[in-house]
């Protein structure tokens, strides 16, 4: 049996559900960075990830797969404010310069794009593993999505998508390290962080749209 393939066409279909995935979450993310943030990561995911299924749907039917992540990446940049925009947008936006001239995607490509991901979340965050961020949701997936290599693409999806979870779970036992959040020092014991937790999201929201192509 062939491996399968995600074409351009079909990344559009995946973002836009995922889209559909966070506006369904926001309030549960909202809640979560209310008790240690400023309550709004929910509505700024939201936002950004309604332009970017806006944007999306402008593209031409000849599009390359690097053209729907740069795009995705430049409309959530560019409509979500704060410290979220430019970190997923340069998440979206590096994977599509890295996959300049790719006319598919696989197993392969996947751990790629976990790793050019958490790259670019480190380079524009500044986070470490540990400093409860984004990062503790994706590192783990990296580390995940590397171990599976080799293994089909929706499988290698599913085990970083089951590590992202556990690592924003395991984000109730950190400190906050980085941004406004660690001002509150051992107050945020106890509490997930928003931002690994949409990590999870999203990658879930991959796997398992993945799965239905």
């Amino acid at each position: 049996m062939q491996e399968p393939t995600i074409s351009a066409q079909d990344w559009i279909r995946v973002l836009s559900r995922i889209a559909l995935r966070v506006e369904a979450e926001k309030d549960r993310l909202n809640e979560l960075d209310g008790v240690i943030g400023d309550g709004d990561h929910g509505v700024t995911m939201a936002i950004g990830f309604r332009a970017l299924d806006q944007a999306l749907m402008g593209l031409q039917e000849d599009v390359t797969i690097d053209r729907v992540f740069q795009t995705a990446g430049e409309a959530f940049l560019s409509a979500a404010g704060g410290a979220v925009g430019p970190l997923i947008g340069s998440m979206l936006a590096d994977t599509g310069e890295a996959f300049r001239g790719r006319v598919t995607f696989g197993a392969e490509e996947a751990v790629w794009m976990l790793e050019i991901m958490e790259q670019a979340l480190v380079r524009r965050g500044k986070a470490q593993p540990g400093d409860k961020t984004m990062l503790d949701a994706l590192h783990p997936a990296v580390i995940a999505a590397r171990a599976a290599e080799g293994e089909e693409l929706v499988e290698i999806l599913r085990k970083a998508a089951d590590a992202a979870s556990a690592g924003a779970r395991a984000t109730g036992g950190m400190i906050s390290r980085l941004g406004r959040s660690s001002r509150l020092g051992e107050r945020t014991l106890g509490h997930e962080d928003a931002g690994a937790n949409s990590i999870a999201l999203i990658l879930r929201g991959l796997e398992e749209e993945v799965a239905t192509l």
